[in-house]
């Protein structure tokens, strides 16, 4: 998959070296085509936060194992729904769902950990004669070391998973520092952003619809806790019209985003809400 970008990137914009790749976090999705831009340029920096810096080194080998291994059972998962199924379309769909499953895990499997070798801890600048890039920690997110980077002259924003155009993800968020992330983030100047998943966007609407959402799935989850319910419990009485935050087309544009761009992996976005919750409750407890 980096091959092809880096394959874009000369076709569209320049045959020049690639002298910097900026880790946005640690998840793998996001680090693991860095070998093919170390094998495209030998002399490449490599940028990321400290602490993102410091779980690759402890744990991205194990993690990109875990994640094949779930891939794979994607595509098994695929293939024994197929062999169910009595329409030849959704066989069909099935199947070729398992095929791009196998790929992707070939993919993962075969990639290089490649760590970063220049790391920050607030704040970075890239300059040049023409053009500067302002990298920025504003605090934990969706991981201890998210950062934005920021272009000013085109008042352009890249968020990584700070904000998408799917529902946050939690796995290791800080929601309470997450929520004040969110708000610098509204403070900086920009036109434009563009996000680790999903398309680019002009002003600022989904930065407040994901504060608000984490808003709110924290505050409910925190009642939920002390009026001693069970997850379980809490989870079985969620609906997707009890979150007022995923009201007005929001739930419905995040369910078409998932589907769009993800199409075999997702589910109902509901099933996503109490997959998240799962998270954040063991957070506060």
């Amino acid at each position: 998959m980096a091959t092809e970008l880096i394959k874009a990137i000369r076709k569209k914009i320049s045959r020049l070296p690639i002298k910097y790749l900026i880790f946005s976090h640690f998840h793998t999705d996001h680090i693991l085509g860095a070998g093919a831009f170390l094998k495209e340029n030998p002399c490449i920096t490599i940028i990321a936060h400290q602490k993102t810096a410091e779980h690759i080194g402890a744990y991205t080998m194990n993690e990109q194992k875990s994640w094949g291994d779930e891939i794979k059972r994607k595509s098994i998962d695929a293939r024994n729904q197929a062999i169910l199924t009595k329409s030849e379309e959704n066989k069909n769909y099935l199947l070729k769902a398992a095929d791009e499953f196998d790929a992707y895990y070939r993919d993962i499997k075969t990639s290089v950990i490649v760590p970063p070798n220049l790391t920050f801890t607030d704040s970075l600048g890239l300059y040049d004669k023409y053009f500067n890039i302002q990298l920025r920690w504003l605090g934990a997110g969706h991981t201890p070391g998210d950062i934005v980077v920021i272009v000013p002259q085109d008042k352009v924003l890249i968020t990584g998973d700070l904000v998408h155009d799917f529902e946050p993800l939690f796995w290791d968020a800080d929601p309470d520092s997450w929520i004040q992330v969110l708000e610098k983030i509204k403070q900086i100047d920009f036109d434009y952003f563009i996000r680790g998943h999903g398309d680019m966007h002009e002003g600022k609407d989904i930065v407040y619809a994901w504060q608000n959402y984490i808003k709110e799935l924290k505050t409910k989850t925190l009642i939920a806790i002390k009026n001693n319910l069970t997850l379980k419990s809490f989870q079985d009485e969620i609906t997707l019209e009890s979150f007022t935050s995923l009201q007005n087309g929001y739930g419905e544009r995040i369910q078409k985003f998932r589907t769009s761009y993800m199409e075999f992996l997702p589910g109902p976005i509901l099933d996503a809400v109490k997959d998240e919750i799962a998270y954040v409750w063991k957070f506060y407890n």
